[in-house]
């Protein structure tokens, strides 16, 4: 299982901040549904959680500027991911190539994301 979002729900504090428990249900929910208690989730993340504290401030400004004040909550969520919900990884893709709006990823960006989640899929089942 693939996921890449946060974005929209960072724009309320009160979301991001039930998005953890809220992700965990909902895997939770698909492994049982499918009958796949072990399902790999490989979660695609802009940044580590070291990042986020190594440049917090400047990250918060942007973030303020953009009306998503609960991105770097959602960001740490997702960090913590593979710690407290088993056969999880988080994978940082750092900032990509972007269309103008400055926010989804253009064909590059695209194919770059990609290439990092299957290189991610690969180095899991080869362990």
């Amino acid at each position: 299982f693939i996921w890449k979002q946060g974005g929209k729900v960072s724009r309320w504090i009160d979301l991001s901040n039930e998005y953890a428990d809220n992700f965990k249900k909902m895997i939770a929910g698909l492994r049982r549904d499918l009958n796949v208690p072990q399902m790999p989730v490989f979660i695609a993340n802009a940044f580590s959680s070291q990042q986020i504290k190594q440049d917090k401030a400047l990250y918060e400004e942007k973030l303020k500027k953009k009306k998503r004040p609960g991105l770097l909550t959602v960001f740490e969520a997702q960090n913590r991911m593979p710690e407290e919900l088993a056969h999880t990884v988080t994978l940082h893709h750092g900032q990509l190539p972007t269309r103008p709006d400055g926010i989804h990823y253009n064909t590059e960006g695209q194919l770059k994301l990609g290439n990092m989640i299957a290189d991610a899929i690969e180095n899991y089942y080869a362990r």
